[in-house]
């Protein structure tokens, strides 16, 4: 394409002024200053909400002993059925609700990881612990009697008849001691039920949790991952120990009927003569061994309820500021909030940019965040960029992202600001 020249001398058709070469200069001057001039990118300037996170401290689940509410009285005489309910010890149950006895912090105030936020009545568990105490004793007092047995058995070699007597007491033990096996077995299972449907709950909370990092919506409040986990592991390891207990007392059970089969053998070769005396004595001593493994497994019941009551003193998760919290004496169903900690540490921002702001943005971005309110800014890093346009919420207050669609994105600041308050967030260019 060819350039138009100007004229320099006047046409034929008209008269036109002659333009001198110093009168260009200056329109080239402009071109080159407009051209030099073109605006530079400019910052992203979005404006956010700082996230209020919280720390949930649900009110734990806690097992009571049942009340038998039919101990102490006799059978109705004139029952017409001809039958009367068992007398079967009562399994442990779910507390329908947890009455709080102390309250150790206020709202408002400050606790580090671990610090004591309350205690919960605890008279349940102490009689939880009681009888599993007293159920051990039982067990350990049945190796006593055999531990005796066999000793009176080395002593009085020649005593034939005192020895079938004390070993006619031993088989008897025994047999008391198989007997209670099945209570003991269905006490273990009533546990390990309760336990499993927890853990259960537990994981179903787990799995319902967005992955880490998703943004949560404002308002929402998501259970804490880390003591879903935490209380996962120690439903587990409990259901551990219950399974061991039945395995040892199933294999007790097994154990104790072989060794009473033996011990009527040698209470028989005792009749015959003294050197069957020996016989007896060693199968008193693998009756001893069983019976050592029955105690062994009472102690299952004992570890169980001292955790059960461990869970009554309601300890800090993670340092923070206390939201809410409940008052001593009132009542809470278990899962129910007892208190809401607001942790320590750096906070996230929430905000939205538009389509062309998001293609400039890199995770890892630095920002500056600022408020009004604030003396000075701080720093921050870009950690989530939404990866779908949607509408924001209305309260969203910017301009570029106003009824029109707009990607979520969550900047970690590194310094604490109040929760809920709007800050400036501007990523360099």
């Amino acid at each position: 394409m060819s350039t138009r020249r100007p004229p320099t001398a006047p046409s034929r058709r008209g008269a036109f002024p002659r333009l001198h070469v110093t009168g260009w200069a200056p329109l080239v001057a402009l071109a080159v200053l407009a051209t030099s001039c073109a605006a530079p990118p400019t910052d992203i300037v979005v404006t956010g909400t700082v996230r209020d996170e919280t720390v949930n401290v649900p009110v734990p689940s806690l097992v009571a002993p049942a009340v038998d509410l039919d101990a102490g009285f006799a059978a109705d005489p004139t029952a017409t059925d001809g039958a009367s309910p068992p007398q079967a010890p009562a399994a442990p149950v779910l507390a329908g609700a947890v009455i709080v006895a102390t309250v150790a912090v206020r709202q408002g105030a400050h606790v580090e990881a671990g610090d004591r936020l309350a205690t919960l009545d605890s008279n349940a568990q102490k009689a939880a612990i009681a009888i599993a105490k007293a159920d051990a004793a039982v067990a350990d007092a049945q190796v006593a009697v055999l531990a005796q047995a066999i000793k009176d058995a080395d002593d009085q070699a020649a005593t034939l008849t005192n020895q079938r007597a004390k070993v006619v007491k031993a088989i008897g033990d025994l047999k008391k001691a198989q007997k209670a096996l099945p209570a003991a077995q269905k006490k273990l299972s009533a546990t390990r039920k309760q336990l499993a449907a927890k853990l259960a709950q537990l994981e179903q909370a787990l799995a319902s949790l967005p992955p880490p990092g998703t943004p949560v919506p404002p308002g929402v409040t998501l259970p804490d991952r880390d003591q879903l986990l935490q209380g996962i592991a120690q439903l587990k390891a409990a259901l551990k120990q219950i399974d061991a207990g039945l395995k040892q007392l199933a294999a007790a059970k097994k154990q104790l009927a072989t060794g009473l089969k033996k011990a009527t053998s040698g209470l028989r070769k005792l009749d015959d003569a003294r050197a069957t005396l020996n016989d007896a004595r060693a199968e008193l001593r693998d009756l001893k061994k069983l019976a050592q493994v029955a105690a062994d497994s009472s102690h299952v019941s004992i570890d169980t309820a001292n955790w059960q009551a461990g869970l009554t003193t309601v300890t800090a998760p993670a340092s923070g500021t206390i939201v809410s919290i409940v008052d001593a004496g009132t009542a809470h169903t278990p899962g129910s909030p007892l208190a809401v900690i607001r942790p320590d540490g750096p906070r996230l921002v929430d905000a939205w940019v538009t389509p062309a702001q998001r293609a400039q943005l890199a995770l890892g971005d630095s920002a500056t965040v600022q408020g009004d309110w604030m003396a000075a800014s701080v720093s921050g890093s870009l950690r989530v960029i939404g990866v779908r346009a949607t509408y924001p919420p209305s309260s969203t207050p910017s301009e570029e992202t106003h009824l029109t669609r707009a990607f979520p994105i969550t900047v970690q600041t590194s310094g604490t600001l109040p929760a809920g308050v709007p800050v400036t967030i501007t990523f360099a260019r």
